[in-house]
């Protein structure tokens, strides 16, 4: 009796000194020594939630993934749950290790969601797994969080083109629900839900009638100023392009219909379903909506050519042809302000055509697209002479597509505000597409064959059909406004 009394004081002092020595061991880095500290500690210990995570580091700190280490990480886990160390450690050894258990993959997911320092590098390992593995959902959840993760407002609005592109709205807008909750996120993630919303629905060619997207795509709209840029000039057409003439008779899911007073008298329903169908209006109803208009909603925002004279427009003329150009710049810098203006007034000289400025671009309406076609050609070939002259930080591009409207077809001012969101999507579509080389320009046009002929005397190849937005698919001819004989008698005279 006197020994055991004598044993008990005795082990509660070896297990202190065991303990004391494997977490000296610890802040030394010398995982070996450490574990075999804990392992003796836990023989004495075994459910000691201390001594188990302690020994859970050091066996991390060894690398160690033996089947009696993930045994100690998984029994450390359950005695200590809210141990973000272990939880991050034992994710960057798993993924070091590329091992994807269950087990691991569980502590993976725990460990990015304590946004640790490598979460870049772990979302990139789940991403991969997921894809490997055929789990296409799972493995987008991480790239959009990598991509979040850029901070780069461009590469991630180049992501969400291409859930679009993919027809991934769902994905898309549960992607930026959570990253509206993230204050840090350098983007303007309301506008992209929207610009989800309209793409979902060009695709479906249908317009939008939940109170709640029309909300989004209004509310949105009045934001974007068209007049910044090209860019800002296609998301601003097609938000408009989704938005009705008119708001749509809408009915809450569930409300009771509108009861009539003849029901009551009829006795067909008791008075008290009268009263309680007197609905409140709906809440979040869409602001008024006015039937689109060409002239007010479209041309009246956007700068006027240089040049341009009161009434010397005509708004209400069937056009053949809708142009988008554009002038890129190295770098991003902003095109030479001439440059601008000289196109502007170029195409403002066409008869019986509507021409305006966005940023450093224009879009042209005009009866005669031979006309325009012409005015980009002559553009491109002095555009040429100038590159040759100034060094290379200096040299602009110029992108221009043109679509033909036959004047068989109709024209109103929505056939033309639908024409304007093609015209706009084949220029970005033509400048993502251009390849890194010297040539000063691209030129498409998109028409029949039986017309192409009488637009441009040039040489042309016909491409396509190419996917320039969600469910519209176009073919086109790239023009050859150079002749390449021409380059080889430059390089042999």
């Amino acid at each position: 009796m006197l020994a055991t009394e004598e044993t008990s004081p005795n082990v509660d002092q070896v297990k202190r000194i065991l303990q004391h020595l494997g977490k000296a061991y610890l802040a030394q880095r010398k995982y070996d020594e450490a574990r075999e500290k804990f392992e003796k500690l836990l023989e004495l210990a075994p459910d000691n939630p201390e001594a188990l995570l302690d020994a859970a580091i050091a066996q991390v700190g060894l690398e160690d993934v033996s089947e009696s280490a993930l045994s100690i990480y998984q029994k450390a886990l359950q005695m200590n749950p809210h141990s973000t160390a272990l939880k991050i450690g034992l994710a960057t050894l798993f993924m070091q290790k590329n091992i994807t258990t269950q087990f691991a993959l569980k502590i993976l997911e725990e460990a990015v969601a304590l946004a640790p320092a490598n979460e870049v590098q772990l979302r990139a390992f789940l991403k991969s797994h997921f894809e490997t593995s055929g789990k296409r959902e799972d493995a987008l959840e991480h790239e959009g969080a990598l991509v979040f993760k850029s901070r780069n407002p461009e590469t991630i609005y180049k992501y969400f083109e291409k859930l679009w592109w993919e027809g991934r709205y769902d994905n898309a807008l549960e992607l930026l629900q959570n990253a509206s909750a993230i204050n840090s996120v350098p983007v303007e993630t309301e506008k992209l839900v929207a610009l989800t919303h309209a793409y979902n629905l060009l695709a479906k060619n249908q317009l939008a009638n939940d109170p709640a997207i029309l909300n989004s795509l209004q509310s949105q709209l009045e934001k974007i100023q068209p007049e910044r840029s090209a860019f800002d000039m296609s998301n601003y057409l097609l938000l408009r392009a989704r938005i009705p003439n008119s708001i749509p008779e809408i009915r809450e899911a569930g409300a009771p219909h509108q009861l009539e007073e003849y029901e009551l008298i009829l006795g067909d329903v008791p008075l008290d379903d009268l009263l309680t169908s007197f609905q409140a209006p709906p809440k979040n109803k869409p602001a008024e909506i006015k039937e689109f208009s060409l002239q007010r909603d479209f041309f009246d925002i956007l700068q006027k050519p240089m040049g341009w004279q009161a009434g010397s427009e005509h708004f209400h003329c069937a056009w053949n042809g809708i142009l988008c150009a554009n002038f890129v710049s190295p770098h991003g810098q902003t095109a030479p302000e001439k440059m601008v203006q000289l196109l502007g007034s170029h195409l403002y000289q066409i008869p019986d055509s509507v021409v305006r400025r966005a940023g450093n671009g224009v879009i042209s309406f005009a009866i005669h697209p031979t006309q325009q076609a012409e005015a980009i050609l002559k553009l491109l070939s002095h555009l040429e002479d100038y590159n040759e002259a100034v060094p290379p930080e200096r040299q602009v591009k110029l992108f221009a597509t043109l679509l033909y409207s036959a004047s068989s077809e109709a024209t109103t001012d929505r056939h033309f505000l639908d024409m304007s969101v093609r015209a706009c999507h084949l220029l970005k579509y033509a400048m993502s597409s251009a390849q890194a080389n010297k040539e000063p320009g691209l030129f498409y046009i998109q028409v029949d064959d039986k017309t192409i002929a009488s637009i441009v005397s040039q040489p042309y190849i016909r491409k396509g059909p190419a996917k320039i937005m969600p469910g519209v698919e176009l073919a086109y001819y790239e023009i050859l406004w150079r002749n390449p004989l021409e380059k080889i008698n430059e390089k042999n005279p």
